[in-house]
Formats: structure tokens, C-alpha cells, sequence
């Protein structure tokens, strides 16, 4: 019972995209579809028990657990292959896997050639680690080949792009801690009213100064982190004017750069969440209804049931603390 427990919420969750691709999938196969019965039944019902026993009358023929196992395994695998589709990360990784293979069997070009796809999606979508992976990736084949067919200038090439890469990611990470230092003062000191406090935000401040002038390469996470630290400085500052706009360019960076944007687009839900979550700190609850507004914009997109769940039932808090607040 426990299984087809884990099945009827697997089934609930599910986006349409994905029920579609499953009904897809099912008009395609040939044989016995008693599973396709078992299927519409948790979608339409809420209890196992009536679930079980409903599909016991109308498939007298079947056996429910039998039935509960292969669909489990059929949607899991409809989903999984969507996900490879949508997923770039996943479609990295499956790229490097067929390097693996290739280069294993003597096909040197054609390891390289994957290598190369997987490179050109990482970059695109600024996947910096996936990057490292695949550059350390390409250096080992050469090396293992004796650098056949490599001139020295095309090695050191290969090796100065690793090196930037690796001090880049070292910055990104950098930027990380300088603004998770900002937001946990922000979130459990509340907004610097002392001299020192003040005096503490400034040095954060210098020490982002310095990281920024030492970051040559200016991506999607860079900008990110740096627009997300000056809007919590200016916020813990009572400049709060100028934390908006730093917070309005957040949002229009992430609609710019909609191709970063996973699916579903939990970073940018969560920029959402860290901005109004800021604006309640400060107290700044007439400025909450624009980025509940982009949080809804989300909840009409067609992205897994769980995940909208989540952003209907933030949705509903935010407003009401707004009501709350304005009865005040």
C-alpha cells in the first residue's frame, strides 16, 4: 500500500507537460494497458483504498500491485526522459558520458567533438563547474594521447582558459559569502543604527570593491550576487530608494537571461522570496505587491504541481501579511 501511496502523490504532482508526454508515450505502446486504467483512476480519485478497489472491480483480470510497480516505473521513466530534454545539465553530462565511451574505443575525434557540444552548452548557460569538468576532460585525453596532433600553443591555450576559469569560479564563490555575510546580519541584526554597525557594512563594502575589480569576467552569477549585495547594503542602510532599484534591476537581469532559468525556475523564485523577504524586515510592505506580482506571474506558468504549490501557498502569506498590516 505504502507504494501506490508514493504513486497517487507522484501522479498529483505532476505538470501537464509531463501528463501529456505520459499519455504520449502510452497511445505508443503496444500490449496490455491495464496500467492506463490504474493511471486515470489516482487521477481523477484521492483514496488508495477507493483507488484499489474500483480498479480490482473494473480490471478483474489484473493484480493492483503488479499494476501499482509498472506504472511507478513507466511515469518515472516518461519523466525522466522529459527532464533530459529540458534539463541542460543532464544533457551536459550525457555528452560527457559519450566522450567517455568514444575515447575508450579508440574514436579520439569523435570523444573530442562531444566534448566540444557539452563545452558549448555549459558556457552558454554558465554552468562554471560543468565547464571545469569538461576542460580538466579535454586536457586528459590530449595527455593521454601523447598530445598527438596538438601544437604547444593550442595545450597552454587550453590550460590558461582552465586557470581563468578556476580563479573565476574561486571569485564567484567569493561573492557567495561576502552577500550571505550581508543578508544573516540583515536577517538576525535587523538595519545598522550604530556608528560601528555602519562602520561594519563598510568594510563589507570595501572588501566587494576589491572583489570586483578583480573580476575580469562579468556573467549572469556575477551580476546576480553583486545586484543582491548592493540592494541588502542599501537596505541595512535605510537608503531604501536606492535598494529598490538595485532589487527592480535584479529582476529585470533574470527576465533578460531567461535562458539561465531552470525548469521550474527555483533561483528566481527565490530571489523573489530573499527581496520580499527583505521588504518585510525593513517594513516596507507598500513596495511587497510589485514582486508578488512577478511571484504570481510564475504560479500561471506550467511547471510541476509541487513547485506551484509552494509558490501559491508563499503567494497567500505575502498577501496577507500586507492585509494584515495595512489593518493596522
Amino acid at each position: 500500500m505504502n507504494k501506490a501511496v508514493s504513486l497517487l502523490v507522484l501522479i498529483k504532482s505532476m505538470s501537464k507537460a509531463e501528463k501529456r508526454y505520459f499519455k504520449l508515450y502510452s497511445n505508443l505502446q503496444s500490449g496490455e494497458k491495464g496500467y492506463i486504467a490504474l493511471y486515470q483512476l489516482m487521477e481523477s480519485k484521492e483514496e488508495v483504498e477507493e483507488i484499489q478497489k474500483l480498479f480490482t472491480m473494473e480490471n478483474p483480470g489484473s493484480n493492483f500491485e503488479v499494476a501499482v510497480k509498472h506504472l511507478s516505473h513507466i511515469i518515472l521513466e516518461c519523466i525522466a526522459h522529459l527532464r533530459e530534454k529540458q534539463d541542460m545539465q543532464t544533457r551536459i553530462f550525457n555528452y560527457v558520458t559519450r566522450a567517455e565511451i568514444l575515447f575508450e574505443r579508440g574514436l579520439v575525434e569523435d570523444s573530442f567533438a562531444e566534448l566540444r557540444k557539452a563545452r558549448k552548452l555549459a558556457e552558454f548557460y554558465e554552468y562554471d563547474l560543468l565547464c571545469m569538468l569538461v576542460r580538466r576532460k579535454e586536457l586528459k585525453y590530449m595527455s593521454a594521447i601523447d598530445f598527438a596532433g596538438i601544437t604547444e600553443k593550442r595545450l597552454v591555450d587550453k590550460q590558461m582558459k582552465l586557470n581563468e576559469l578556476t580563479k573565476y569560479t574561486r571569485n564567484a564563490n567569493m561573492h557567495v559569502q561576502l552577500y550571505d555575510i550581508i543578508k544573516y546580519r540583515l536577517t538576525y541584526k535587523g538595519l545598522a543604527r550604530s556608528n560601528r554597525q555602519q562602520q561594519n557594512l563598510d568594510d563589507l563594502v570595501l572588501s566587494k570593491l576589491h572583489l570586483v575589480s578583480n573580476t575580469s569576467q562579468k556573467t549572469f552569477e556575477t551580476q546576480k550576487l553583486h545586484l543582491l549585495f548592493q540592494a541588502t547594503y542599501f537596505l541595512n542602510s535605510g537608503n531604501y530608494k536606492t535598494a529598490l532599484r538595485f532589487y527592480q534591476e535584479l529582476i529585470d537581469l533574470f527576465e533578460e537571461n531567461k535562458h539561465l532559468m531552470l525548469n521550474p525556475p527555483i533561483y528566481y523564485f527565490n530571489a523573489l522570496k530573499g527581496i520580499l523577504d527583505s521588504l518585510e524586515s525593513a517594513k516596507l510592505y507598500k513596495e511587497m505587491p510589485y514582486f508578488i506580482g512577478k511571484v504570481k506571474e510564475i504560479e500561471s506558468k506550467d511547471y510541476p504541481r509541487d513547485f506551484l504549490n509552494s509558490v501559491h501557498t508563499f503567494c497567500i502569506l505575502q498577501s496577507s501579511l500586507i492585509i494584515s498590516r495595512r489593518e493596522i
